[in-house]
């Protein structure tokens, strides 16, 4: 009889003792937090609580949430709303995975209030905004709503762009404009994959404003900067300007330089030289390899010499005239030709030269010697590390402290007009005055300069100007 009792109280222990999880409804809405209640637990900070799918085994790799029971023998857990499904609460003991005891339920789909997607329009432009409007999501801070290719799967790799609903059952989200294709809206719940609503759409080019890319000459050499003008860009980060050979490809292997448009929908990008060929400058949006718009465009590569008047087809329409006497054509001219041009004292005349290039630094003429009459000066304006400089070569300076006396080189002007004042390259009044000959001069400008400014160079010679004498021949030569 005593033994019968101990059996019985022992028992009775054990039941008492023993765990157990309670659930205050069996039957929930995918909508609806899961409150799971316990009792019995063995009151350590490792016993936990874990949702399981129902007939699952107990190993990690199936647990969806859990909870520790935080050191309390009796209590509750909250869960959050779980997608459409059967489940089963468990109780483990200290971290294990040994089951104390388990409760079966199930979640639906809440019919009441559908999840539903809706843009506000089928179709957009490649410039428009993408309005999406949603209803009856789950009011969950890792509720979220993404863009994805059309009947692409869910994987993260294809998401294009994406929002969270930020704790809202209803609401807007708004995604930048997309390159055109065919897309879908979908509405996800709780961080998952699993999408409970999408809506799909289409992006088409905008036809109305058409990017245009154009460069501000069609040809150049390869001293010069390409300046290249674009309009009508999308104005994002990723939009870009590429220069490629004429004919090849888009793909990436075959750019030779390019630069980001800066967020800017019309603007001007400035590229370095190139050597010479053809070429195309493309436009691309958002980063891709899409073309949007081209402009084909021509590198000469730049002559040894540039003749700049010869006075052959007569005096060049390129010469500027601003005081004084008129120049004249003459009918003979430097050995092998038949034209010169002619220039008188207190006069002022100049002629721009169109290749100014760092190479070309060398001045060549023609200069007639013997004549007083009209033997005055010439000079060029140059570009320098300093600013702009002008180098004149006088004739007086040959004699003005006798015959045989020169002025050394001087500087004159004040900053906004420095002027370097040289000698003539030899007398060609005094020495030859019985000679009426044309004189051939090879003259290193950047050396001239570095005469009097020795920490200075030239970067390019810009004009040649003169006030006298009778010229052939005026060109820019390279070493």
């Amino acid at each position: 009889m005593i033994k019968r009792i101990i059996l019985f109280n022992l028992l009775l222990i054990n039941i008492l003792s023993a765990s157990s999880v309670l659930l205050n409804k069996t039957t929930y809405t995918n909508k609806e937090n899961i409150i799971v209640n316990f009792t019995g637990m063995d009151a350590k900070n490792k016993d936990w609580i874990g949702i399981y799918p129902k007939g699952s085994s107990t190993d990690w790799k199936n647990v969806i949430v859990w909870h520790w029971t935080n050191d309390t023998t009796s209590g509750k857990v909250t869960f959050d709303a779980l997608p459409s499904g059967e489940y089963e609460a468990r109780a483990f003991y200290n971290n294990s995975f040994k089951l104390e005891t388990q409760k079966s339920f199930t979640v639906t789909s809440n019919n009441t209030v559908p999840t539903t997607l809706t843009t506000n329009k089928t179709r957009y432009t490649n410039s428009e905004n993408i309005v999406i409007t949603f209803a009856g999501m789950r009011a969950k801070n890792r509720d979220w709503i993404a863009i994805y290719p059309k009947g692409s799967s869910t994987d993260w790799k294809n998401v294009i762009a994406w929002h969270w609903t930020d704790d809202k059952s209803n609401g807007t989200v708004v995604f930048n404009s997309l390159p055109a294709g065919e897309y879908e809206a979908r509405a996800f719940y709780n961080n998952s994959f699993k999408f409970e609503a999408k809506k799909e759409f289409m992006v088409i080019k905008n036809v109305t404003k058409k990017a245009t890319v154009r460069t501000d000459k069609t040809e150049y050499t390869t001293e010069e900067n390409i300046i290249v003008n674009f309009s009508d860009m999308r104005a994002k980060h990723q939009d870009w300007i590429g220069i490629y050979p004429k004919g090849s490809s888009n793909a990436w292997k075959n750019v030779v330089l390019w630069h980001w448009t800066d967020d800017t929908t019309n603007g001007q990008i400035t590229f370095n030289a190139l050597p010479a060929g053809e070429y195309e400058v493309r436009a691309f949006y958002n980063n891709s390899f899409t073309l949007e718009a081209k402009k084909l465009f021509t590198i000469h590569a730049l002559p040894a010499r540039v003749v700049y008047e010869d006075a052959e087809n007569g005096i060049s329409p390129k010469w500027v005239h601003y005081f004084g006497k008129e120049m004249e054509l003459l009918n003979d001219g430097a050995k092998g030709s038949n034209h010169a041009v002619r220039t008188y004292a207190y006069s002022g005349q100049y002629i721009n030269f169109e290749h100014p290039a760092k190479r070309l630094k060398y001045l060549e003429l023609d200069v007639r010697i013997g004549v007083s009459s009209h033997n005055g000066n010439f000079g060029v304006y140059v570009k320098t590390t300093k600013g702009t400089r002008r180098i004149a070569w006088s004739v007086y300076l040959n004699h003005l402290n006798g015959r045989d006396n020169p002025v050394d080189p001087f500087i004159s002007g004040d900053e906004n007009n420095i002027i370097l004042n040289n000698p003539a390259p030899t007398d060609y009044f005094w020495e030859t005055i019985d000679n009426d000959n044309f004189v051939h001069y090879r003259i290193d400008v950047d050396a001239t300069l570095k005469l009097l400014e020795p920490d200075n160079e030239v970067l390019s010679i810009l004009l040649f100007t003169t006030s006298g004498g009778d010229f052939d021949n005026i060109a820019l030569a390279a070493d």
